[in-house]
């Protein structure tokens, strides 16, 4: 059993950096350092909901922190359960452990919980939304589960979920959607002919990343986040998608919003800062530049942009909830910073995450 265990963890590994490595090889030497970021370690992995967040340690385990007046830090997994990857739903996180079986725990007001798959299921990656999680076992084929646990028979490589409804890659590079259409979320999906590599869905719009590192959007319109894409003369190479705005990374390092009503593009970096990753709340956006710094902008309403670290800390990964946001340290330290009117930032976690990450000398170039 710990044989299959080990082979399984390989080949999970196996398939990210393939597809990391082809990706950034595909970048032109101009953008040599931002193919060098992409190609450092997988990052550790840190996950943020509307008021908690999870993270999984060096050694595998879990810890969660922030609100738990629904039920969000309930049910954690021992110590002695280890886990590859982590996704924070509004009151809820799903994981996937080393043996490719999944976990969920905090609050089951949808039967997240309680119809979580099996242990005999294996999982490459799982995504939650507010009332049904989603993943996709190993075979590519989809299952979701909770509230309206509709999932479609196709194969897929990666998918993302909104409020109420998930989108997904198929293997053959085009897009499949489904959930709640109640405001629209499925209106325009592209049709088959276009191929994806990337996807983010936000609150009831998604946008995705084409083959030619074109964008483009569907679902509700109310704030502008799907007219609003850049056009096909802009390429980009990530995309991070919030309650009514998109951010994403150009190939040369800098980065585009569109979309949003409440102040989401109030400051945004100029083209001279170059991002390696972002990732995009309810209505303010973070990013970690190349020298590994962070950055935010957006609505500062609630105090998302309040603590925000300082140009001396660097990070190597970063998630954005709701009204706050926490990152990881080069060191493998947590820091959170934004909003705790609902004890968001309560309970960080004072322990290391992860090995001293070796990123400080690709920073300095």
């Amino acid at each position: 059993m710990r044989k299959q265990i080990k082979i399984l963890f390989f080949l999970l590994c196996l398939v990210y950096v393939s597809n990391v490595f082809a990706f950034a090889m595909s970048l032109s030497p101009k953008n040599n350092i931002i193919s060098k970021l992409i190609l450092s370690p997988l990052p550790p992995s840190i996950s943020a909901g509307i008021a908690h967040t999870c993270g999984i340690r060096v050694n595998g385990s879990i810890v969660c922190w922030g609100n738990n007046s629904n039920g969000q830090l309930d049910g954690i997994p021992g110590a002695e359960e280890k886990f590859i990857s982590i996704s924070a739903g509004p009151n809820h996180t799903c994981g996937v452990r080393i043996d490719g079986s999944v976990a969920c725990w905090g609050s089951n007001s949808y039967g997240q919980i309680d119809r979580t798959p099996g242990i005999e299921q294996k999982f490459s990656s799982v995504s939650t939304r507010w009332t049904s999680p989603c993943g996709i076992r190993i075979d590519g084929s989809m299952a979701c589960w909770g509230r309206k646990y509709y999932a479609p028979p196709q194969k897929f490589t990666s998918l993302s979920t909104g409020f109420v409804h998930t989108c997904g890659i198929l293997v053959e590079g085009n897009v499949r959607c489904w959930g709640d259409n109640s405001q629209g979320q499925l209106i325009g999906i592209p049709g088959a002919e276009q191929k994806f590599t990337a996807l983010s869905a936000g609150g009831v719009h998604t946008c995705g990343i084409r083959i030619d590192n074109s964008v483009v959007c569907w679902g509700n319109n109310w704030a502008g986040q799907v007219i609003g894409a850049p056009d096909t003369g802009q390429k980009l190479i990530s995309i991070s998608s919030g309650g009514q705005h998109t951010c994403g990374i150009r190939i040369d390092g800098s980065v585009v919003c569109w979309g949003g009503k409440n102040g989401q593009s109030i400051g945004i970096p100029d083209t001279e800062q170059k991002f390696i990753s972002i990732s995009t709340g309810f209505s303010h956006t973070c990013g970690i530049r190349i020298n590994g710094s962070i950055a935010c902008w957006g609505n500062n309403t609630y105090q998302q942009l309040n603590g925000i670290p300082d140009a001396e800390q660097k990070f190597v990964s970063l998630s954005a909830g709701q009204y706050h946001t926490c990152g990881i340290r080069v060191d493998g330290s947590v820091a959170c910073w934004g909003s705790n009117s609902e004890g968001q930032l309560d309970g960080a976690p004072i322990d290391v995450f992860f090995p001293k990450a070796e990123t400080n000398a690709l920073f300095s170039q």
